[in-house]
């Protein structure tokens, strides 16, 4: 994410060309396109996430300082890493009705069986699939 170049962001996506596992688009919710508190609203330079010059790139150390800032701020469990969030991301979308099939394109998957080792579920979904599934059998 350090890469991020201002022609990769448009109105509702990334549109990002060098992603680790290839080309691919993220789609943004409504809050996520607005910049947090203390970022420019404009885009200025090359870099969409600038180090301390216009023309510098943010290392990946100071990344980390900022995904730790911001992870605390979020009250998310220590330790939680940017990987962690895309398996939180796709679990929560499958507990809220969506198809293993989506939940996998949410965190650049393009298979569900790739996405199913990702995807955890917690134990009110559970218990919820087996009520569910009690009066189907009764």
């Amino acid at each position: 994410m350090g890469r991020l170049h201002w022609r990769e962001v448009k109105a509702d996506r990334l549109a990002l060309i060098d992603a680790i596992i290839g080309p691919r688009h993220v789609l943004l919710d409504e809050q996520s396109r607005e910049p947090p508190d203390g970022l420019p609203r404009l885009a200025s330079g090359e870099w969409g996430l600038r180090g301390r010059n216009e023309d510098e790139r943010l290392t990946g150390w100071a990344l980390y300082r900022f995904c730790t800032k911001a992870r605390g701020m979020a009250g998310i469990v220590a330790g939680a890493r940017p990987h962690d969030l895309d398996h939180a991301h796709a679990s929560h979308a499958v507990m809220n009705s969506e198809s293993l099939h989506v939940g996998g394109h949410l965190i650049g998957q393009r298979r569900a069986s790739s996405t199913n080792g990702r995807v955890y579920l917690d134990s009110v979904t559970l218990s919820e699939a087996v009520e569910r599934m009690g009066m189907v059998i009764e």
